[in-house]
């Protein structure tokens, strides 16, 4: 039993390691070995002489931990957090695998640790389940190393919650197991279940910040990038304005010449021509928010261009909400919904305008014989939607939140 007990945890040794090893990216062999031998011991010793998986999880977290800080070179949370997971999944495991043992031998939870074929097979299957965890695990975040995210995490809410989680879940396992459960170890639980419930909150509250922080870079990032994408529009506008110019320059000079020779018949005929040629009106408004000239007011000229007549008014004393992605989505789905709803008559208003710290959103759509359907938006940005029939057109109004100053 002695040997079945050194092979199995010899075994569970060896998939941390090389759990561990494939999380970090760390292609050295000498890693495996000396990771599969320091947990070896270290299990080894604990189960033989102190019977405390608590303090046992703890030092194998840590001892995974200054191995990888060990060979990467350098220190992130996210070392601590794999190992901790591995040992949640090795808990979870041991506890899937008794369940299923009392069930097979039709006995009690309790009584399964007096039942020496039992134990064998509550050993087993706890490797085979572990083993099988950890590779899905693997194969769910193998994509994924030291993420921005995991680094941010504050150290002391993580390490509380993570050695409150263990230790409620082993304080839990062992009292069934062993059936030890008294007055100390109700007050043990409740100690953990507090300090678990506190740290909850404050990683919860990092990980709300980390979101924060990431989403204000992600807009950051598409300002820079719509940028460049204006900036490159602008100069072929330069561009084009230049050539109306000279275009512009070389009509009236031509009609000038007609002009001279009193040939008014030719004169008429270039004016006709060249006025032919004049496309529709652009917006020349901009918001000076890249995002919003990139995907609203370029999809208006893009109409106009295919010969929509499109009335826009834009007026704003402050653009700043207009930075929002969410609120720059909305008005984007009720454009598109809008443009291909009026693609037989080819022309509707839109007002965007704020009011009393609110910002509104108005449509003028011409009615047709198709019903207007359009309710996908946001709850949280959208406090008032208002759609109806105005004479022969239709009225959408949409104002969103007072969440800018």
């Amino acid at each position: 039993m002695i040997i079945f007990d050194l092979i199995m945890t010899l075994i569970e040794s060896f998939f941390i390691s090389v759990f561990n090893s494939n999380i970090f990216k760390i292609k050295n062999i000498s890693y495996i070995l000396l990771s599969t031998i320091c947990i070896f011991i270290e299990t080894t010793f604990f189960n033989d002489f102190i019977l405390n998986n608590l303090l046992l999880l703890i030092l194998i977290i840590l001892t995974c931990f200054f191995l990888t800080v060990f060979y990467k070179r350098k220190v992130y949370s996210y070392y601590y957090l794999i190992p901790s997971i591995a040992m949640a999944i090795l808990l979870l495991s041991n506890t899937i695998a008794l369940f299923i043992t009392s069930f097979i031998y039709g006995l009690d939870v309790a009584d399964v640790s007096n039942s020496i074929n039992a134990i064998i097979m509550l050993s087993l299957l706890s490797r085979v389940i572990f083993g099988a965890i950890l590779f899905i695990f693997y194969r769910y975040q193998k994509t994924v190393n030291e993420n921005d995210m995991l680094k941010q995490i504050n150290w002391i809410p993580l390490l509380a919650f993570s050695v409150s989680l263990l230790g409620a879940f082993t304080t839990l396992y062992e009292s069934i197991f062993y059936q030890i459960i008294d007055h100390a170890t109700v007050k043990l639980l409740l100690f953990e279940f507090l300090i678990l419930t506190i740290s909850s909150f404050a990683v919860l509250y990092n990980v709300i910040n980390s979101y924060r922080l990431n989403q204000k870079m992600k807009n950051e990032f598409l300002k820079i990038k719509f940028s460049k994408e204006i900036y490159s529009q602008t100069n072929k506008l330069s561009y084009q304005i230049l050539k109306d110019k000279h275009y512009i320059s070389y009509v009236l000079i031509t009609v000038y010449n007609y002009l001279k020779k009193n040939d008014v018949d030719n004169a008429l005929a270039q004016l006709n021509k060249s006025i032919s040629h004049i496309k529709h009106s652009e917006i020349s408004y901009t918001t000076n928010i890249p995002v919003f000239d990139y995907y609203i007011v370029n999809t208006i000229n893009s109409c106009k261009r295919n010969g929509y007549v499109i009335k826009t008014v834009i007026s704003l004393n402050n653009t700043s909400i207009l930075e929002k992605w969410e609120i720059i989505e909305i008005i984007k789905d009720l454009l598109d919904y809008t443009i291909e709803y009026t693609k037989n008559e080819k022309r509707f208003h839109i007002q965007i305008y704020d009011k009393n710290r609110y910002l509104v959103v108005k449509f003028i759509v011409p009615k047709n014989d198709d019903d207007f359907v359009f309710l996908n938006f946001n709850d949280e940005l959208v406090k008032i939607y208002d759609q109806y029939n105005q004479d022969n057109n239709i009225i959408i109004k949409v104002l969103f939140g007072n969440s800018y100053s």
